[in-house]
């Protein structure tokens, strides 16, 4: 139990909710819903998606989340970025 995130660049969320639909269907099936502030966090049973200007920018506090996820790690390879600092 808990909230989960997956944070993406935002050119491809489109292509992940596709996919995810076509791997996790029937009794498998997630709901996904792509976010952009705390305001719109609901049902623990949502996976929210979100980009990392969100994050940035302090839109979305990721200590909500009990787990997240990065969709590209180049973006925390800089230790000093305001995103790795946001994780942190």
């Amino acid at each position: 139990p808990g909230l989960r995130l997956i944070c993406m660049p935002l050119g491809v969320r489109q292509e992940f909710v596709r996919e995810a639909a076509e791997r996790f269907a029937g009794d498998c099936a997630m709901d996904l819903r792509f976010i952009r502030s705390d305001a719109e966090i609901g049902d623990e049973r949502t996976v929210y998606l979100t980009n990392y200007e969100s994050i940035r920018e302090g839109k979305l506090d990721v200590s909500r989340f009990r787990a997240t996820s990065l969709d590209e790690a180049s973006v925390l390879r800089s230790y000093g970025s305001k995103t790795y600092q946001e994780f942190l």
